[in-house]
């Protein structure tokens, strides 16, 4: 297992992270250890990150070749296609949304700093990211998160940017899974540090909508210009 963390994970989280990173998830087994009482707060959060960040490497053992008309189909059979449904059941036993790791230099400068909505972004099973900060952030999750100095949307919008600009071939399951999360996250008000907002409104748009992503899709046109569009009347609603 590899983490992005230098301290060692408790037994507790180990057992914990087990019971996640599985092809063969069973919430209720996953419920039932968590009733033992034998579990922390930070055993939860520990384990739910390491989960978080195991799936992120998962996508080249998931070559699978999905039409665009199935974007957002979740592919089961995954250590990753269960995320949601884990945190969920964990958000009942302490998981924290807003709980930071980090990591400090020997000046005592933060060098690294990591949180589990931040995490979840890469992994591209479906919708499973966007559904799963959907969830975190009804739980209390904080889109102005700071990590590193930046706010969590700034580091999103950059990774959106860099795939529209500099990605030749940007329309495949990754992409789409990335900027359903990113819109969740717009939906919620994630606002860089300088206060504004990503994504222009169109028109009087009330970008607070776009935390229901399914209903939005997007287009790029103009060497490079991202429009969010309104599923049912195909409509721009907002750009970038």
């Amino acid at each position: 297992m590899f983490s992005w963390l230098k301290e060692k994970m408790s037994r507790e989280s180990e057992v914990l992270f087990n019971l996640l990173f599985t092809k063969n998830f069973d919430k209720e087994i996953l419920r039932k250890e968590l009733e033992t009482g034998i579990f922390k707060p930070e055993h939860i959060n520990r384990a739910a990150i390491d989960y978080v960040q195991e799936c992120m490497d998962l996508r080249p053992k998931r070559i699978v070749d999905i039409s665009a008309s199935r974007y957002g189909e979740t592919v089961p059979g995954y250590e990753d296609s269960h995320v949601k449904e884990a945190l969920e059941v964990l958000l009942d036993y302490g998981l924290d949304p807003n709980k930071r790791f980090i990591e400090k230099s020997d000046d005592g400068r933060i060098s690294d700093c990591w949180n589990i909505m931040e995490e979840l972004w890469p992994i591209d099973n479906g919708y499973q990211a966007a559904d799963t900060l959907y969830v975190l952030l009804m739980h209390g999750g904080n889109p102005n998160l700071e990590l590193d100095y930046v706010t969590l949307i700034d580091k999103i919008t950059d990774a959106v940017e860099w795939e529209v600009y500099e990605r030749e071939n940007i329309k495949d399951s990754s992409f789409d899974a990335l900027v359903h999360y990113w819109l969740v996250l717009a939906g919620f008000n994630g606002r860089s540090v300088n206060g504004s907002s990503p994504l222009c409104s169109i028109n009087g748009f009330a970008l607070s909508s776009l935390r229901n992503h399914r209903d939005y899709s997007y287009e790029i046109k103009n060497g490079g210009q991202l429009y969010i569009l309104d599923k049912k009347t195909k409509m721009r609603v907002a750009r970038l």
